[in-house]
């Protein structure tokens, strides 16, 4: 699952000269400065195997997630719902426990390409990042999340209730580069 250390720290460094955060609507705004701490608090993973599940629904949500390379489903209750590509996210409910401070994940997400290329963001270091007093995350990145999470949380209580239940609505979240959260939590 995890490659070896000098190609991980290789694809890390190719991801901070590309300013691959600069790419996404999230971290687009961040400083250079700002966006160069990130990558380097992140890891590179690469995945393989076509219907690989990255995250479960039900889990515990410790890892937030950027798409470079690849694509995947995303399954609330056996049924699919949404696909994320590259420079996709997804999994930001896990930087920001919910009421009773736990962070589950709210769906499935599995590989539908053979190989998946995602730069990961733990909560430990998310949290070493804001405690590091260099404002890693400014006003507008923490806005952004927190948009894209209550947005979410919206479209899974709608989603419940159509449906007739089964979503916890206190779980991650994803979000398409494109769009401003209107998909499902992770």
């Amino acid at each position: 699952r995890r490659t070896s250390l000098h190609a991980r720290l290789q694809a890390r460094q190719k991801a901070k000269h590309s300013d691959v955060l600069a790419k996404t609507q999230i971290f687009s705004e961040l400083s250079v400065a700002s966006r160069a701490l990130v990558v380097d608090a992140m890891e590179f993973e690469v995945m393989n195997g076509k219907g690989t599940d990255v995250c479960v629904q039900g889990a515990v949500a410790d890892m937030f997630y950027l798409i470079i390379v690849g694509s995947c489903g995303v399954i609330i209750n056996d049924q699919q719902v949404g696909t994320l590509h590259a420079l996709d996210v997804f999994g930001e409910q896990a930087l920001f426990p919910n009421t009773q401070g736990q962070n589950i994940r709210g769906a499935t997400v599995r590989m539908v390409t053979d190989e998946l290329h995602v730069l990961t963001l733990k909560k430990k270091k998310f949290d070493a990042l804001i405690a590091s007093g260099k404002n890693v995350f400014d006003m507008k990145c923490m806005a952004k999340l927190k948009v894209v999470l209550n947005q979410r949380e919206k479209n899974d209580r709608e989603r419940d209730q159509q449906q007739g239940g089964g979503v916890d609505n206190q779980s991650g979240g994803l979000m398409h580069n494109s769009g401003a959260g209107k998909d499902m939590k992770v």
